[in-house]
């Protein structure tokens, strides 16, 4: 993108100005815990774009944060022409334990621990995440909360995949913060527990099966033998053989779980 690509460089001596959705913002009273008394506070990382916001009154586009470091306000569909159609004001959030979001009091210096994963690294916290930087927006740049106000701006969450699904539980959890949600290709069903855990590559399959015929039949039995192979020698020579870090996770202790992790992840 040619207007992103240019960051804090010099052209021909010109010093091309920061653009507001490139500096990275803090909020540093982000709850480590929002389901306890802990009132430890960790540095959630964010962004905004501002340019064409008109004001107060003006909605406000909250872009959810996923399994991923972010480093720019994503989505230039939003961005570019949303925001300037409707003079939004974009917040991009991080979520926890992703690039430098890590609300352990380590943070980005050591590996969290196996319980600080299990207590804090869940959907219900990154959605209390997201509720109240929001909150902390709209207070930052002078919207008010109350609905009737003219000063009210309008929040709008947006989404896809597991953002997605975060975005649908902004607006189901939590409806009296936010107006509309986007979740593209958001899996509520599986989450749901409304559909088997292997619904989504069924449905691969058959797009695959229909666009080459054979290749399923092909992808199974290749996938077959490799995992008997796998399964049936040692974890140091299928970990030779394929050139896999030598220090695999500790879970995996047999061969038959090695070929499963490496047939999962082909």
């Amino acid at each position: 993108n040619s207007d992103t690509s240019n960051l804090d460089v010099e052209l021909l001596g010109e010093k091309k100005p920061l653009k507001d959705w490139q500096t990275e913002l803090y909020y540093t009273d982000q709850l480590r815990d929002h389901f306890s008394e802990d009132t430890k506070t960790w540095a959630n990382r964010y962004y905004v774009g501002e340019e064409h916001w008109k004001g107060p009154g003006y909605p406000i586009f909250v872009i959810m944060g996923g399994e991923g470091e972010v480093d720019e306000v994503l989505y230039p569909y939003v961005m570019h022409d949303l925001a300037p159609r409707l003079g939004a004001y974009v917040l991009q959030t991080e979520h926890r334990f992703y690039g430098k979001s890590i609300p352990t009091d380590a943070g980005t210096s050591a590996l969290p621990t196996p319980e600080e994963f299990k207590q804090y690294f869940r959907p219900d916290q990154a959605v209390e995440d997201y509720v109240r930087l929001t909150r902390h927006i709209q207070h930052k740049i002078g919207c008010s909360i109350d609905r009737t106000d003219p000063a009210y701006c309008p929040i709008i969450s947006v989404g896809a995949s597991y953002p997605g699904f975060l975005s649908a539980m902004m607006r189901h959890v939590h409806p009296e913060v936010f107006d509309m949600s986007y979740a593209s290709s958001a899996p509520l069903l599986l989450y749901g527990q409304a559909l088997d855990q292997y619904v989504y590559f069924d449905h691969i399959t058959k797009v695959a099966e229909r666009d080459s015929p054979g290749c399923k039949d092909a992808q199974k039995s290749t996938l077959e033998e490799a995992e008997k192979i796998i399964a049936g020698q040692s974890i140091q020579k299928t970990v030779k053989q394929l050139g896999l870090c030598k220090n695999i996770p500790e879970y995996i202790k047999t061969p038959a779980e090695l070929a499963e992790t490496v047939i999962m992840m082909v």
